[in-house]
């Protein structure tokens, strides 16, 4: 009488095989997430700054008056180049349009970046940007926003006549201008 031997089991290489494919996809599930929040996070901050200028100009539009929105270190005062910490919207006084916040001029947004891994600096902008009763700003120029860490371009803000443009980049599609924001 002959005998089948039936096996209901894997080998010990097929259940190598499918763990070390397991473990490669899983590894990489986890990876992108991650990614996708750091992206996320960016394009939110980006979007805020860039709502934040284009209420300015609509503000200046509307009431007739001149609109800056400045740089600012966290305080409720105008100062340094690093817009992704704070930046302040507000109406400028016509005998005082200089880019600062004097007294009397009202605030209109004060808006906190909260953004340790991006940076936004303009070569343009400095420490503001101003838009008149036209809607027009007072330069032309960009803002590039930049990841720490890599040290990647993220996206550009590009204002030509007031109006504003976002640019957003690839990984691998650098700008030059990457050595440039971080500073």
């Amino acid at each position: 009488m002959k005998k089948n031997h039936i096996t209901d089991g894997f080998t010990l290489i097929e259940l190598l095989l499918t763990l070390g494919i397991s473990s490669l996809l899983l590894l990489s599930a986890l990876a992108l997430p991650s990614y996708w929040v750091q992206q996320n996070r960016f394009m939110h901050h980006t979007a805020r700054f860039l709502e934040a200028l284009e209420f300015a100009r609509s503000y200046a539009i509307i009431t007739g008056t001149t609109v800056t929105v400045c740089s600012s270190d966290g305080s409720a005062q105008c100062g340094g180049s690093a817009y992704e910490k704070a930046w302040i919207v507000f109406t400028e006084l016509p005998s005082s349009v200089n880019g600062t916040l004097d007294n009397n001029e009202n605030i209109l947004m004060v808006q906190h970046g909260n953004a340790e891994d991006l940076s936004i600096r303009s070569k343009t902008f400095t420490q503001s940007i101003s838009y008149n009763r036209f809607g027009k700003a007072n330069y032309n120029g960009r803002f590039i926003l930049c990841a720490k860490q890599p040290e990647r371009v993220v996206a550009e803000l590009i204002v030509s006549q007031g109006r504003v443009r976002w640019v957003s980049h690839q990984d691998n599609e650098q700008s030059a201008d990457v050595n440039n924001c971080l500073n």
